[in-house]
Parts: structure tokens; C-alpha cells; sequence
């Protein structure tokens, strides 16, 4: 049974990032119908990406400084990012 869980929750948790880029991508053609969809995957794959290299740094520093605050960063980063770059376009 608990092989099964494991894998189980291995499985969920591969989906994840499936699960958060979809839910992104539709957040951000909700508030701006008129962009270009390819546009939307592009730049949320340049973030992610960023967002998967400081947490590599982290990792590989140690995990000296507390989670809360890488997530912040991130969450930061990310919303200044998008926002500028969705704005910015013409």
C-alpha cells in the first residue's frame, strides 16, 4: 500500500507544474483576450525557467535563507515580469 502511495503522489506531483502552467496561461488570456497565445507560452516559460534557477542556486547554496523569502522573491520577480512585459507589448 504504501508503494502505491508513493507513486501515486509521485505521479500527482509530476503534474504539477502541467497543472500551474494551464491555469497561468488561461489567467493571463482572461485579462488580456487580444494577446497572442504563443506570446503568453513564451514568457511563462522565460519565468519559470528564472524561477527554476534561483531555486537551483538555493539548493546548491545550502538552503541557507528560509523558503518564505525565496518564495517571495519569486512571487515578486514573477508578478513585476509579467505585468511589464504583458503591458509593454504592442
Amino acid at each position: 500500500a504504501h508503494l502505491m502511495q508513493t507513486s501515486c503522489t509521485r505521479k500527482s506531483i509530476s503534474k504539477v507544474p502541467h497543472w500551474a502552467e494551464e491555469a497561468t496561461l488561461q489567467s493571463w488570456q482572461r485579462a488580456y483576450p487580444n494577446r497572442n497565445s504563443r506570446d503568453f507560452t513564451q514568457l511563462y516559460r522565460f519565468l519559470s525557467a528564472g524561477a527554476m534557477a534561483v531555486i537551483g542556486d538555493w539548493v546548491r547554496g545550502g538552503m541557507k535563507e528560509e523558503v518564505s523569502d525565496l518564495a517571495r522573491f519569486i512571487d515578486r520577480m514573477t508578478r513585476l515580469s509579467s505585468r511589464s512585459l504583458v503591458t509593454d507589448w504592442k
